[in-house]
């Protein structure tokens, strides 16, 4: 709090000399009609310059003498930083760790708000240098004034051109000043024998226009260099504190270095505890009794320490008093919430209540650690204060997440499952809050595991069947990193066990806030999309809204579960893993662990060709989700634009996506998309572009020699995307019938009417002689025949099956179209002279895809209109005679 104030300060005095520099930089004067003019209107402007710089520095004053001060402060904390750092005992690894924190971001936090002194000051000296010009200028205008000096003999001129004496311009008696032949040719006749040239003297208006000027500019000259020592001083105690702070850094990152080395070696494993747990007991109590303990051997109990035993007590007791104050704050306010109000006395809240009742809980206690940690000024209370408010948010989360995604019934079920967690990351935390020794948490930490452990399993066998798959999962992997973590600290992993813990509390309440996002999605696009949809009247299926149908009402809703949350849980990983690391101090190893090249190729000539560490996969991972959502929706947007033309080309209101080629567009979308992605990934993995030319160029050998069918599959099937052929269509190809599913790069893929699926290589169906059914329109020619016996009114049959076909004209399909094309309608006519009827057939053009229907529907309609008006529909005759010879 100190080294912000520090800085605060110190960005308000450079944010004065910005405005003083910028201020005086706006006085300027331009040609006026003489030079009298000129020392006027510079004299108003000098003046209010002048009063400016004043007001300026009696501001700057005050704020020089706080920031001196504070200055002096942060020397002071300095000071007591590397008493703090080292001083550590390295039996203590969370004090050494708090230590190691403080150094380290203290410096971090200086550099990142570096004051650009050296800026500052270059810009007084060019101030400085423009006024004691300016004061020379104004001294050498005749009358000359005598020398200043504040100005330096660089800038005053021992001569002039002119050599003007102190003498009124006419003044008898008055120094004449020698005049060349070119001079004299200059001035011309009429100047007699002897020319004169006099100098130009300020009349005693110019004269005190320029004392004037000469006053300001002298004053405003003074300031500036007053406030450029000033900035120097500062400058100076700024670098020798960066200095200090950087010493303190650099032991720091070795010490990391080292603490590192240490958790990954291990300590003492609890086989050498058992052997002798009682001198071992004894070791660690005494560690904990010197570390606790308030009164200092050989001095007055006066002398006390903020870390030692009365804080720790008070704050644990304050903890608990508070927990006490929320637990029946809010059992309170759900009794009142159950009285006033109707909706909170169904039995759905009743299954709730508990839950509710945690999560309230939870709230008024992160809202009194915060209302506390604004009040309390000890170092301890705002370090303990800032883990407990972490582990009270996680609470939350946990607790929201069980209410969103589980049922009422399943809430009490799921907190069982997660309270040995919560409540061992508790104990945990508690450990990094009190920093206790190690040899204490290397006696304590082993039968603690054991028994969260088998609370655990428990808990898992009883309630699995009783909550949501996922939630089965959590518990589960629970249960192995429970498990993980009493091998490490049995191991004598102790800290790395811990860690262990700690992560995966902040994975699990990642994963629980990835749930709930999810559950909430689908809660949205069940509730408010396709409510929206239905009463709009639109028929959707959840297959239309992934293909994007719907795209102008799901855009948003779309972005939020295809990109937002597979990124939030993909990232979650390195912010749990940093999180964790921060409450051991170490989140400078994991930084260094994520941005470490694991793995690389080197080419021939030692080139790498390959960098794998694990942000750069995270990143290549996040942004395939982002353009993975960039294809889906620049297709979605380009069908709707595609068809929204066609229906104002063809005039019509609907148009199936059939009926416009989509194929060859979204295929280019999804190349360019992709294409752009490619090269981010070849980017972001430093794979040299030489490299890439390589492969290519090896490819493209392969490819001309032995993959020529498949080159030719990609050309077909290009031209096919164009148009000749596109995904909907019905077509007709070696008598099977059917409707294309896909069209790929090498294949055509066709669902037959039989519901089976069959594939032809773009190069076979190309050049084959398919028919296309719905290529120019949706509608295809049938002709149902029927035999009437001989004898009968063709004439009457052929107006009774008409009249009877007529409703079919009206018919439409799901997607609203006419069954059959208005435009030709239904005929009627005699289609042969069968053996043993008159053939009557029935035209029409019916929609392709309820052809089979529609012949069905019409030789039922047939049939039964030909009964109902007596007409006869002989059986096949056959007259057979035998000849004998």
């Amino acid at each position: 709090m100190v080294y912000l104030r520090n800085m605060k300060s110190r960005r308000h005095i450079i944010t004065t000399i910005a405005a003083l520099l910028l201020g005086t930089a706006a006085f300027a004067v331009l040609n006026e009609k003489d030079l009298s003019q000129t020392l006027t209107v510079l004299r108003g402007e000098l003046h209010e310059q002048n009063a400016k710089m004043e007001r300026l520095q009696s501001r700057m004053r005050s704020r020089n003498d706080q920031q001196h001060n504070r200055m002096v402060s942060m020397i002071q904390r300095c000071n007591e930083y590397a008493l703090v750092l080292y001083s550590q005992n390295q039996d203590f690894t969370f004090d050494v760790t708090y230590s190691l924190r403080q150094a380290t971001k203290e410096y971090e936090n200086f550099n990142k708000r570096k004051m650009p002194f050296d800026e500052i000051i270059e810009r007084m000296d060019l101030e400085i240098d423009r006024y004691e010009r300016l004061i020379e200028s104004l001294r050498r205008i005749p009358p000359v004034l005598d020398k200043e000096d504040d100005v330096p003999d660089s800038i005053a001129l021992s001569t002039d051109s002119l050599r003007m004496q102190s003498t009124m311009k006419g003044r008898p008696g008055g120094p004449r000043i020698p005049v060349t032949n070119a001079q004299r040719e200059i001035l011309g006749p009429g100047n007699g024998s002897r020319p004169e040239l006099q100098p130009v003297m300020l009349d005693s208006l110019g004269q005190i226009n320029r004392d004037s000027c000469m006053y300001y500019a002298k004053n405003l000259l003074a300031m500036y260099k007053r406030s450029r020592d000033k900035v120097a001083e500062d400058s100076k105690h700024y670098t020798e504190t960066n200095e200090r702070l950087k010493e303190n850094y650099d032991y720091a990152q070795a010490r990391y270095k080292e603490l590192q080395k240490s958790m990954l070696r291990g300590q003492d494993s609890y086989l050498h505890v058992l052997r002798s747990p009682k001198r071992y007991g004894q070791r660690a109590f005494e560690e904990a009794r010197d570390k606790y303990d308030s009164n200092f051997s050989g001095y007055s109990s006066a002398v006390k320490s903020e870390w030692r035993g009365p804080i720790v007590t008070g704050f644990i007791l304050y903890v608990l008093g508070y927990l006490i104050i929320a637990s029946l704050l809010s059992l309170l306010i759900v009794l009142a919430l159950s009285k006033a109000v109707k909706a909170f006395r169904t039995p759905e809240f009743r299954q709730r209540r508990t839950c509710i009742t945690i999560l309230i809980g939870a709230v008024i206690f992160t809202l009194t650690i915060i209302i506390g940690g604004a009040l309390v000024t000890q170092n301890f209370f705002a370090e303990a204060g800032n883990l407990l408010l972490v582990f009270a948010v996680m609470l939350m989360i946990i607790l929201s997440s069980l209410l969103i995604h589980l049922a009422p019934e399943q809430i009490n079920g799921g907190m069982k499952l997660y309270l040995p967690v919560i409540l061992l990351g508790l104990v945990v935390l508690t450990f990094r809050i009190i920093l206790i020794p190690n040899r204490l948490v290397t006696l304590l930490l082993t039968p603690t595991l054991v028994i969260f452990l088998i609370w655990q399993a428990i808990l898992v066998g009883k309630q699995r069947k009783k909550v949501k798959t996922a939630d089965v999962a959590y518990s589960s992997s629970t249960l192995f990193i429970m498990t993980v973590a009493l091998i490490l600290a049995f191991s004598g992993y102790v800290l790395l066990s811990i860690a262990f813990i700690i992560w995966w509390l902040f994975q699990l309440t990642a994963l629980h806030a990835v749930t709930a996002i999810h559950d909430l999605c689908d809660r949205y696009e069940a509730i408010f999309i396709h409510k929206s949809l239905q009463e709009q009247g639109r028929h959707f299926t959840k297959e239309d809204l992934k293909r994007g149908e719907y795209i102008r009402k799901t855009w948003l809703f779309d972005f939020v579960k295809t990109v937002l949350v597979p990124v939030v849980t993909v990232l979650s990983l390195p912010f749990c893993l940093y999180m964790a690391a921060k409450v051991f101090d170490l989140t400078s190893i994991v930084r260094n662990a994520f941005t470490a090249v694991f793995f690389s190729i080197p080419d021939s000539a030692g080139n790498v060709v390959l960098k794998l560490s694990v942000d750069r996969i995270v990143i290549v991972t996040c942004l395939f989700f982002v353009f993975r959502y960039f294809a889906y929706i620049g297709r979605a947007f380009y069908k709707i634009l595609k068809i929204n033309a066609e229906k104002k080309a063809r005039k019509v209101e609907y148009i199936r996506d059939n009926e416009v080629n989509l194929t060859l567009a979204n295929n280019v979308i999804g190349i360019i998309v992709w294409a752009i992605y490619i090269i981010i990934f070849v980017m972001v993995f430093r794979i040299p572009l030489g490299s890439i030319s390589v492969i290519f160029a090896g490819l493209a050998a392969g490819l001309g020699l032995a993959l020529k069918d498949i080159l030719n599959n990609f050309i077909y099937g290009i031209q096919l995307m164009g148009g000749r052929v596109r995904v909907g269509d019905t077509i007709s190809c070696d008598g099977i019938r059917g409707q294309v599913d896909k069209i790929s790069y090498q294949s055509t893929s066709i669902e037959a009417e039989d519901g089976s699926l069959i594939s032809f290589t773009n190069t076979t169906l190309f050049n084959k002689n398919f028919k296309n059914l719905t290529r120019n329109s949706p509608y295809e020619f049938i002709g149902v025949v029927v035999g009437v016996a001989y004898g009968t009114d063709v004439d009457v049959a052929k107006k009774v099956l008409l009249d009877a076909l007529q409703p079919l004209l009206t018919k439409r399909d799901k997607y609203d179209r006419l069954l059959i094309e208005p435009k030709y309608g239904i005929k009627v006519t005699m289609a042969d002279l069968g053996d043993s009827s008159v053939n009557l057939k029935a035209k029409m053009f019916v929609l392709v895809e309820d052809r089979h229907a529609t012949v069905s529907q019409v030789y039922e309609i047939m049939y039964k209109t030909l009964g109902e008006h007596g007409i006869e529909i002989p059986f096949p005759q056959r007259d057979i005679h035998i000849k004998k010879d």
